[in-house]
């Protein structure tokens, strides 16, 4: 947000796979470290990314309209992000270099605040269409399938998919007051999980799924950041100072929050061990304040936005305190750094590599949803039961009969579809299929 406001030749995409495959299969070794941000140095607000260090930034977007809010896919390779170049603010999404722009949603209403769903295969997000309401939506990573969640005739924001992808975490005012709830991805049974007659909001899961942070004004005047189960039991105030405390997210594996706070009357940036203990300011800076703290994917550094006596920039520093430093250090507005490969951008908290069952039945649920995005339904179920019958040979450990059926598959995609289905699709579609090839050891 802003503050405060022809088909690819079969040896090329061989080359490639291991881009894919690289945070389902060896999640470990995923992603050189860097940052997207916003910045408005060439007169407009545009996404930059730059190396971890702030050098060689780079114009993603480079238009006349205003690019924002950007989220890493999963593995690394696109970014979605908020535009409002069609004239409305719609979700967009571009290959990491920036080339390549789709919108996805094309509505005239408001649709903003996209997240990835942990494998990359769905984006969730809000929007004002349908209703005075702000409601949650999901579609498909190429804007297929759109699915409402929420209709209840409430604001209901703030979401956030679980590590697993099998339920969403949203703030909603359906009660009368802001209360923090959690329905399964397809927005089934929801369930009041707060239950207060406080404002809760700002939730958050923890990188196992086992816990959820969020922000309440229960026990004082002003905000606290507390600690919950994942069924809403045993909440517990873990900041529980004077002053105003926000915005808290998780280290990458758990062990800390960080948080913003005005306890000592700017705000800044703190960092507490996960049980509220341990609380350093990282940034203890009393002529400027600080913000929207991001991990770096490793939990070494937080990277956050600082407004001094003029422009607001992106600095970084160690999450036990020390030296800033300024990375964007320009005279412009800079602000809302997102890590390639942190938090938004991470594979499941288990660590386990997606076996090739997995890729195929995941491919299989991309390729029938084909038709909502225009493709011919008799071409794209062709091709899913394709892909069902090398599933077959996969579960009865046929792996060479596997490996020819999605040889076949690629083929007919590569090939004989060029008409049914578009280049942007049919690409993704012959990677993924590539990746399933070298799961499964096929020429090996």
């Amino acid at each position: 947000m802003l503050p405060y406001k022809s088909a690819t030749p079969k040896n090329f995409i061989l080359a490639c796979v291991a881009c894919f495959l690289a945070p389902l299969l060896a999640p470990t070794q995923m992603l050189a470290q860097g940052i997207a941000f916003i910045s408005d140095r060439d007169g407009n607000y545009e996404i930059y990314t730059a190396n971890a260090d702030g050098t060689s930034p780079k114009n993603l977007t480079n238009n006349a309209a205003f690019d924002y809010n950007p989220e890493w896919s999963p593995d690394g390779s696109k970014i979605v992000f908020e535009s409002d170049r069609a004239g409305d603010n719609e979700i967009h999404v571009m290959n990491a270099d920036g080339s390549s722009p789709v919108n996805l949603t094309n509505d005239t209403d408001f649709d903003f605040n996209p997240h990835w769903s942990p494998e990359g295969s769905k984006i969730l997000f809000e929007s004002y269409r349908n209703s005075f309401f702000d409601n949650l939506y999901v579609m498909n990573a190429n804007g297929s399938g759109l699915v409402q969640l929420t209709d209840n005739n409430a604001n209901n924001y703030d979401a956030q998919w679980s590590p697993d992808g099998s339920k969403i975490l949203f703030t909603s005012d359906s009660t009368g007051d802001e209360e923090i709830w959690v329905m399964n991805a397809n927005g089934s049974s929801p369930v009041n999980i707060t239950n207060n007659s406080a404002s809760d909001s700002r939730a958050y899961w923890s990188p196992d799924g086992t816990r959820i942070l969020f922000i309440s004004d229960r026990d004082a005047f002003d905000s606290e950041v507390y600690v919950m189960n994942a069924n809403g039991g045993s909440p517990t105030n873990l900041s529980n100072a004077v002053g105003f405390d926000w915005n808290a997210r998780w280290s990458p594996d758990g062990s800390k929050i960080s948080l913003e706070s005005f306890r000592d009357f700017n705000f800044e940036i703190y960092v507490m061990k996960a049980d509220g203990s341990g609380v350093v300011n990282v940034t203890e800076t009393p002529s400027s304040d600080e913000f929207n703290a991001h991990w770096s994917p490793d939990g070494t550094k937080v990277a956050f936005d600082s407004i001094g006596s003029s422009d607001y920039e992106v600095f970084s520093a160690s999450a036990s305190g020390g030296t800033l430093v300024d990375l964007t250090n320009s005279t412009a507005n800079e602000f809302e750094p997102v890590w390639m490969g942190g938090p938004g951008t991470q594979p499941p908290p288990d660590g386990g590599g997606a076996s090739a069952e997995e890729l195929l039945i995941q491919l299989i649920s991309e390729v029938e949803a084909l038709p909502s995005s225009g493709v011919n339904r008799g071409q794209a179920n062709a091709l899913a039961q394709q892909l069902k019958s090398a599933l077959r040979s996969v579960q009865g450990t046929r792996a060479a009969s596997a490996c020819d059926k999605i040889e076949k598959f690629i083929d007919d995609v590569d090939k004989k579809s060029p008409r049914f289905i578009a280049f942007p699709v049919r690409d993704d579609l012959v990677a993924k299929a590539e990746a399933i090839l070298v799961a499964l050891g096929c020429g090996a």
